[in-house]
């Protein structure tokens, strides 16, 4: 079977800002270059596997700077920071931008390989979880899809602040049991999301499909009043 976007790397450049990297049973090549347009931009790019992954580009204000004091402490950065575990948690929102915008396009394959690729970097990170869990359902694998939905908000429960991501692990958790044909277990899973975020407009969608709407906690205030959340986050609590 022929492996998609896999390329051969080769380069002639100087082996100061070119390095082959095994970490954690993975093969990694990280390439640094400078390119020269209107601006001159330092740019290293990470291989995984043979596989681009992720480019930082740095643009030099300076045209009297030293590119390869820069360049080396950039490629030098990016080095520590696989080692390190820490490349791929700082990607996390560029990670998340594409994979929405591949769904918004209906590239649910590409999303999907996206999410798993994460997952082996960052395999406890909830809302890699989350999303995995949505994109292998649309796939039909429901009951691997619940348990990677159910291990996100596990996990995210157990971490502070994680209030704000709560309702899009809902979202994707109803949305599960939707295409399992459980629509009760479905519309529960919105109610208490919207519990945590009662302005989540894809959530609100999601009921109003279903013909149902949560009332807000206090009804003669409106649903985005900063006490109908806070109240509508202990509802969800005390629901789970």
């Amino acid at each position: 079977m022929e492996k998609r976007g896999i390329i051969k790397i080769t380069s002639s450049k100087d082996r100061q800002f070119n390095t082959k990297l095994s970490h954690q049973g993975s093969e990694y090549f990280i390439i640094t270059d400078k390119y020269e347009k209107e601006n001159i931009l330092i740019k290293t790019s990470v291989y995984k596997s043979g596989k681009h992954v992720k480019t930082i580009t740095q643009k030099v204000l300076e045209r009297d700077a030293d590119l390869n004091d820069l360049m080396n402490k950039q490629h030098q950065s990016v080095v520590e920071k696989i080692k390190k575990n820490n490349f791929f948690l700082e990607a996390r929102e560029t990670i998340f931008r594409e994979i929405n915008r591949l769904i918004s396009k209906g590239q649910l394959e590409d999303a999907t390989e996206i999410a798993r690729n994460a997952l082996k970097e960052l395999p406890d990170d909830p809302m890699l979880n989350s999303y995995y869990g949505y994109l292998i359902a649309e796939k039909g694998l429901i009951d691997e899809a619940l348990r990677h939905c159910k291990k996100a908000i596990k996990k995210a429960s157990r971490t502070v602040g994680s209030e704000v991501i709560l309702s899009t692990l809902y979202l994707h958790l109803g949305k599960v049991q939707l295409l399992k044909g459980d629509k009760r277990a479905a519309i529960k899973s919105f109610r208490v999301g919207l519990g945590y975020d009662p302005s989540d407009k894809a959530i609100i969608e999601q009921l109003n499909l279903l013909g149902v709407r949560s009332a807000p906690v206090i009804p003669f205030l409106s649903r985005d009043h900063f006490l109908n959340k806070y109240l509508g986050i202990l509802r969800a609590r005390l629901k789970k």
